[in-house]
């Protein structure tokens, strides 16, 4: 593709296929409806079972533990 930009080398095919899509019309979009149920915005979740989790939270590697690590 670098090189039919570079000598300006394209096929009457292609030239043919850009000036059909060209005259295409696309179709208008349509607006976008959004649902406000009452029912949707009511509704009640059971909470989450965490049994598969640890109690405790896994502790995270200090960044300024006060130690120095010396790379070569």
């Amino acid at each position: 593709m670098a090189d039919a930009l570079a000598f300006e080398a394209f096929s009457s095919e292609y030239i043919a296929h850009l000036i059909e899509a060209r005259g295409r019309k696309l179709p208008e979009a349509s607006p976008l409806l959004l649902t406000h149920r009452q029912d949707v915005l009511d509704l009640e979740l059971p909470p989450p079972d965490l049994s598969a989790y640890p109690d405790t939270p896994l502790s995270m590697p200090e960044e300024n533990s006060g130690e120095t690590h010396e790379h070569d």
